[in-house]
């Protein structure tokens, strides 16, 4: 007997397969990616709770969305592609204790990790680069 899926993996599927869908609409793994996480992002849409981005994070569907990014990025007309793929994924900052501060009580506003605040405004930023204007 098939084990049923949670609402969670159902929400899963369904953010994969949109993954899947836009990624034949779309130039670049950037712009799936600010889809997919950006502000607004479909990811925002579907998982609405730290403990469920948290999940997703944790799960085969996140490693299948990055496979999705990750074919777009092999792309040769893709420009970032190469860049993509030197990429970790992990960056060390240091910030000074006024600017820690105060990413801590956006976070906390927002109902999101500081980790996930600054994510969010750096996908902002790259969403203007990509699409000034």
């Amino acid at each position: 007997m098939a084990k049923k899926k949670t609402t969670l993996e159902m929400r899963g599927q369904m953010l994969v397969e949109y993954a899947e869908k836009m990624s034949k609409e779309v130039d670049s793994w950037v712009e799936i990616n600010n889809l997919i996480f950006g502000p607004g992002g479909k990811a925002s849409e579907l998982f609405t709770t730290r403990e469920e981005r948290s999940w997703l994070t944790q799960s085969d569907y996140r490693k299948q969305l990055d496979k999705i990014t990750s074919s777009l990025a092999e792309s040769p007309e893709d420009p970032f592609g190469q860049i993509y793929q030197e990429s970790t994924g992990k960056i060390a900052l240091e910030l000074s204790k006024s600017l820690h501060a105060a990413l801590k009580i956006e976070a906390k506003e927002e109902g999101v990790s500081v980790r996930r605040l600054i994510e969010l405004k750096c996908a902002m930023q790259l969403k203007a680069l990509v699409h000034p204007g």
